[in-house]
């Protein structure tokens, strides 16, 4: 591929790779709710595709939440 050219790739490939170097991403759901946290893990559960996501909290806390990968339209890689 040349150099400054960027491939397509599917969400799921996206946040495989953001899980094994724990990148920060932006998840955008299909319901519009964008999500930035740092990618714990993809993987299944109950037969669906899942992502953990290690999000921060205003109070400097933080929480996860796992969200089905079916609901994510876009993936924006910080």
């Amino acid at each position: 591929m040349a150099v400054g050219v960027v491939a397509a790739r599917a969400p799921r490939r996206v946040l495989d790779d953001a899980a094994r170097r724990g990148g920060t991403v932006t998840v955008i759901l299909a319901s519009g709710r964008e999500l930035t946290g740092v990618v714990l893990a993809t993987g299944a559960d109950a037969g669906e595709a899942v992502l953990a996501l290690l999000l921060p909290l205003a109070d400097g806390r933080r929480s996860v939440t796992h969200v089905r990968l079916d609901a994510v339209v876009a993936v924006i890689v910080d």
